[in-house]
């Protein structure tokens, strides 16, 4: 339980030691009013972590993978701050695609990558300089993504990985 409380000395005129009574603040009613306030805000930071994390979600391109700072968010407007940090100087790309498919399994045109038009796309950022840092904002609904560098041979290099979002 929380209490506050301040101290009154209670001195006797007689010059006698008189132990420190304590009294509650003018502006604290009692006792319910703080247990009230803590539900309140318990509730509230219940609420608040139920909803997920919030803010860009930052996506590292390196030569041969895609890292993300979570892989999962919530349905609607999600922003990725994409930085290129390779180290072989390549140009990389960030593109969203909604599938159930298996990265083994996903379509493949005459060249050897993916397939985009057989896939449902949601955005990209297309030729990212090394060093360079971009955002992509798309809107995502319920479902699982892959986030792909598809640059000839980028992406049978590893240069994928798995987003799920959820309502």
């Amino acid at each position: 339980m929380v209490r506050f409380l301040l101290f009154d000395t209670g001195r006797r005129s007689c010059g006698a030691y008189k132990a420190p009574i304590l009294k509650r603040p003018p502006y604290v009613s009692d006792d319910s009013e703080i247990r009230v306030l803590l539900i309140v805000l318990g509730s509230v930071l219940i609420i608040l972590s139920a909803c997920g994390a919030r803010g860009p979600i930052t996506a590292n391109l390196s030569d041969t993978a895609i890292q993300l700072s979570r892989s999962t968010a919530s349905a609607g407007k999600v922003t990725f701050t994409i930085t290129n940090n390779t180290t072989s100087g390549e140009r990389h790309e960030f593109v969203v695609v909604q599938t159930d498919l298996a990265t083994d399994q996903l379509p493949r045109n005459a060249e050897g990558i993916v397939d985009e038009e057989k896939l449902t796309s949601f955005g990209e950022q297309g030729d990212i300089e090394p060093g360079k840092t971009v955002d992509l904002t798309v809107d995502l609904r319920p479902g699982r993504y892959l986030m792909i560098c598809n640059l000839p041979g980028h992406y049978d290099a590893g240069m994928y990985t798995e987003f799920n979002v959820s309502l």
